[in-house]
């Protein structure tokens, strides 16, 4: 019940998924001094609303609990500058040119390291260090996969790839699934793209059903969700203060400009961030909000 004192902000007539214990769903919620106040109908948040509260009419669009990627390491940011970068290629050509690119540019560096490669561009005898003698033949060069645990040398396929992340496997067996980019592993790593993935365990865009890696391993649109909101937060130890949208928590939430619950879910990664809020201030807000 309001007390009389009115809120800051109020998301109106939206769809909220609040991640609750009881996955309750809402239409409207009201934030005061950086907590969320009221969680309910629209009607119900009308006596919040003063002279001074901002209120966003979300029309439909969808209100969250704010992403948390629960693992990532953030310090490897530092060596972007002095290593070169392959995450965003796709070919045993294209890392080839860049670390040739990288070597021209940069005649002071004594050893060249580097991360990003993807085991799929080879085939299954791997990478060859004649590859990189071609174009490199100074010094020595250093390259790990995009998945952390390979170098150059070392080759981890198909099979491996049907047997990483069984989400599946591990929610039988009871375990909090917590969801992460693993950064820089992913990267990009937006976290719809990470909801889609987990949902359809195959790339964007693949319609051949025999490109789903370990079909036995999806899980649902609600536990990839809650993977990267509660459970998240459960696994910084802050489940009581964020992670689902509950009175008295803190107001920390995404606006998206689809419902995922009503598009298909090789939809999902298409969709956009509009708005996203920590503690109740908006550290990003897209001009159609």
């Amino acid at each position: 019940m309001n007390t009389g004192i009115k809120a800051d902000l109020v998301l109106q007539n939206g769809s909220v998924y609040t991640v609750d214990k009881q996955c309750h769903r809402a239409k409207a919620v009201a934030v005061r001094d950086k907590v969320i106040a009221y969680v309910g109908d629209t009607e119900g948040v009308q006596e919040f609303i003063g002279p001074n509260t901002e209120v966003i009419d979300l029309a439909g669009k969808m209100l969250l609990p704010g992403f948390i990627d629960s693992h990532a390491h953030a310090s490897a940011t530092i060596n972007e500058d002095d290593s070169v970068m392959l995450y965003h290629l796709d070919s045993k050509e294209a890392y080839v040119s860049a670390v040739k690119s990288f070597a021209e540019i940069h005649p002071e560096i004594e050893v060249i390291y580097g991360n990003g490669w993807n085991n799929e561009a080879f085939p299954p005898q791997g990478p060859l260090k004649e590859d990189l003698d071609a174009v490199v033949t100074d010094r020595p060069v250093s390259l790990m996969s995009n998945d952390g645990h390979s170098s150059w040398a070392k080759y981890l396929g198909r099979e491996r790839a049907e047997k990483e992340y069984p989400l599946k496997s591990f929610q039988d067996a009871g375990v909090t699934l917590a969801c992460a980019s693993d950064y820089p592993v992913q990267v990009p790593s937006p976290p719809l793209l990470a909801i889609q993935l987990g949902i359809t365990r195959c790339i964007p865009g693949e319609t051949d059903p025999n490109e789903i890696l370990g079909p036995d391993e999806r899980i649902s649109l609600e536990d990839m969700i809650a993977g990267y909101t509660i459970n998240g937060a459960y696994a910084n130890f802050v489940e009581n203060e964020t992670g689902s949208i509950e009175v008295g928590k803190k107001a920390d939430m995404v606006v998206l400009d689809r419902n995922l619950f009503d598009i298909p879910e090789t939809e999902i990664a298409d969709t956009n961030v509009l708005m996203t809020l920590f503690e109740g201030k908006a550290n990003y807000r897209d001009a159609a909000l």
